[in-house]
């Protein structure tokens, strides 16, 4: 019996997942499930989700009963199905390639995606930022100020951009800078049918994990922008570029190394 079709959107934290996912969830019958992970069983549960934001389960799907984390997405597929939606799950690849402050010692592999190849056909699709400015966003964040190394940082990132060579990728400076394009491509990756009207209606949706608090700069514009790059300093910018990571990763994914400024 052949497999069904499921798809998978992968992102690094600060890499625009959550701008880009609210995206995704405002065209029309898709069902995005966030930040879902097979070693998640405290911050974000698919079954939760999929009820909470979407109304999919039933009481007597749920109740009495005990589901392995492949049973949830198989039960919540099969609901997606019957409604004529399509499922996607926006992956946690920061449990899988950084780990910090999480996991000490990251897979540096897609865990969720092994899982789910073991009973669906995956489809996968990959979000990424440059890793200057994703170092900046990431290394500000509470929880990871004196835990999260730049070496590391790099060695996941690098790792992360050898997977996004394989599945095909979307940079979060080209959705930025041209969303209605960018999208389509997206949509033509994952088998998704393309719906314009996101642009109008990816403000209000809330579906979605990550920053939606305002905190980063992006989070607080209410229209989809390029950032202005940020300053950087540049004894930092050295050790990026004395870094072989860095390097390559650029590399695979086409982007440039920044201008030192002095």
């Amino acid at each position: 019996m052949s497999k069904r079709p499921i798809r998978i959107l992968s992102n690094l934290a600060r890499a625009g997942g959550t701008l880009i996912s609210r995206c995704v969830g405002a065209m029309d019958n898709i069902v995005l499930l966030s930040e879902i992970h097979p070693l998640d069983q405290r911050f974000f549960n698919p079954l939760a989700q999929a009820q909470d934001w979407y109304r999919l389960l039933r009481p007597e799907d749920t109740g009495g009963r005990t589901f392995s984390f492949i049973q949830a997405i198989q039960l919540i597929e099969q609901r997606c199905s019957e409604q004529g939606k399509t499922l996607i799950i926006r992956d946690w690849a920061h449990l899988d390639f950084i780990g910090i402050p999480f996991i000490a010692h990251p897979a540096r592999r897609l865990l969720l995606t092994e899982q789910l190849a073991q009973v669906f056909t995956v489809s996968q699709h990959a979000l990424t930022r440059h890793p200057v400015d994703q170092w900046l966003s990431t290394s500000r964040l509470d929880i990871m100020r004196g835990h999260l190394e730049l070496d590391a940082f790099l060695a996941g990132y690098r790792q992360f951009a050898e997977q996004c060579s394989k599945t095909g990728f979307t940079r979060y400076e080209d959705f930025a800078r041209d969303p209605l394009s960018e999208m389509r491509t997206l949509c033509t990756q994952l088998a998704l049918e393309f719906d314009a009207r996101f642009i109008d209606r990816w403000h209000s949706n809330r579906h979605v994990t990550g920053d939606l608090s305002g905190s980063s700069r992006g989070s607080r514009l209410g229209r989809i922008t390029p950032l202005p790059q940020l300053p950087v300093d540049p004894d930092l910018l050295r050790r990026f570029r004395r870094n072989r990571d860095y390097r390559e990763a650029i590399a695979m994914l086409g982007y440039h190394d920044p201008p030192e400024h002095t």
